[in-house]
């Protein structure tokens, strides 16, 4: 077994332990197993390893498929991602060393939920779609009051 291939499994096995827990550690521990593998793919890639790539692909699929299944639709698990999309890059906007990285990181946010809340329509969740055009409003609020 590589070192890829424990990394992978590790990140794998978190993702899915995680969502026996509750939605928002499920999406958490998702986000960050994807990043994982896309990170491996991208190493795969440039070292040539095509097995590795093609064993990698083959886990990120089963990886979106075993999150798509935690939620009752696939608009449900980009509702959950999204926000938490969202809400990572508002939370980056903070850390930003300058005021181009904030813009990078509120016009993120901002993408994100419009996305979340696309997706919260689609569900039906309609208070839900309301409450995160008001987390919208608010980050553009601050955006605009700290960083402009």
């Amino acid at each position: 077994m590589t070192k890829a291939d424990e990394i992978l499994g590790e990140a794998f096995r978190a993702a899915m332990i995680s969502a026996a827990r509750n939605e928002h550690a499920a999406v958490e521990a998702y986000i960050d197993a994807r990043a994982r593998f896309v990170n491996a793919l991208l190493d795969a890639r440039q070292m040539g390893l095509a097995n590795d790539v093609h064993r990698i692909e083959a886990l990120v699929s089963s990886l979106d498929a075993e999150f798509r299944g935690l939620f009752a639709s696939a608009d449900e698990a980009a509702l959950y991602e999204f926000r938490l999309r969202g809400e990572r890059a508002y939370s980056e906007m903070y850390d930003a060393h300058n005021f181009t990285s904030a813009a990078v990181c509120y016009s993120d946010a901002k993408d994100f939920f419009a996305s979340a809340i696309g997706a919260a329509r689609k569900c039906g969740r309609l208070d839900e779609a309301e409450r995160l055009l008001r987390r919208l409003d608010h980050i553009r609020k601050v955006y605009r009051s700290q960083f402009t």
